[in-house]
């Protein structure tokens, strides 16, 4: 299982951050089910893995970073459990 994170800037005023999850799809769906609502993601299904694919679009950087902190936050308690 790994996290990869990007953030850049779009056009000066909008930053984002994209959030990558792969690993076991059956960890993957429980990952899935925790991702609130509203929040765009993407799933592929590679091989016996799952990615995911998560997009954050924000104008305010602390925002942005709450965000996805938040996500990771719930990733990592679901991983943990």
């Amino acid at each position: 299982t790994y996290h990869r994170v990007m953030i850049r800037g779009i056009m000066a005023r909008l930053l984002s951050a994209v959030l990558y999850w792969e690993g076991d799809e059956q960890e993957g769906k429980r990952l899935i089910e925790s991702i609130p609502e509203g929040v765009i993601y993407h799933l592929d299904k590679k091989n016996e893995l799952l990615e995911i694919k998560i997009e954050f679009k924000e104008e305010d950087f602390e925002v942005l970073r709450e965000k996805v902190d938040l996500i990771l936050e719930q990733f990592g308690e679901i991983e943990d459990s």
